[in-house]
């Protein structure tokens, strides 16, 4: 990113978003992308584009650690997102933090409970009225577990992370994608009896 870029927020009272090759502002609120530990995608209608919650190093303490909240207006929602990804998921996969998750060696864990993940069926992001839950489905027996989009640290990193591993994460959802997730968006579109994510130029 050669020149700063500048995004407009949604909202009376906020402040635009400024990006650049070193990091994000808003208002009085400056976050290096070095800096930034993990991301929140908000998701609360899968029909809309999602809010972006970055967290600064500050300790891994979800939404209650210093916040810089992105929340682009309809017309700048992909620029906005392939920025953001593109700037964070490479410096991001260097310690992978999927809280409430976690993928250790072949092993897929949340709590106190594990699944390898070759015994993974699929990965399904699924609609529950509007507001959208990732489902871990096991090859054998019931639904392994469940969670909000919302709840996810480096939501869609985390999916990528588990393509990478073999698991199939699919979706019957026309979610709004940016460019630097149209893998992930080629792969949830590979299985022929689900529709394809629809892909934002």
């Amino acid at each position: 990113m050669e020149e700063p870029l500048e995004i407009a927020s949604k909202g009376m009272f906020t402040r635009n978003v400024t990006m650049d090759a070193a990091g994000i502002r808003r208002g009085g609120l400056h976050l290096a992308w070095d800096d930034v530990d993990h991301y929140f995608y908000d998701l609360d209608d899968w029909r809309k584009r999602g809010d972006f919650i970055l967290v600064a190093k500050s300790g891994k303490s979800g939404k209650s650690g210093k916040n810089l909240v992105v929340e682009p207006i309809f017309d700048h929602w992909s620029l906005a997102a392939e920025h953001i990804l593109a700037a964070l998921h490479p410096r991001l996969r260097a310690e992978p933090y999927y809280a409430p998750f976690a993928i250790t060696g072949d092993v897929l864990e949340r709590g106190g409970t594990r699944i390898a993940l070759a015994d993974i069926a699929r990965v399904e992001l699924a609609a529950v009225g509007y507001n959208v839950g990732l489902f871990v489905h096991p090859r054998a027996g019931r639904e392994w577990e469940r969670t909000g989009f919302a709840e996810v640290a480096n939501l869609w990193l985390f999916l990528e992370d588990l393509v990478a591993h073999g698991v199939a994460v699919r979706t019957e959802l026309d979610f709004h994608l940016p460019p630097p997730l149209f893998p992930l968006v080629a792969h949830m579109a590979a299985a022929p009896s689900l529709p394809a994510a629809r892909l934002v130029p």
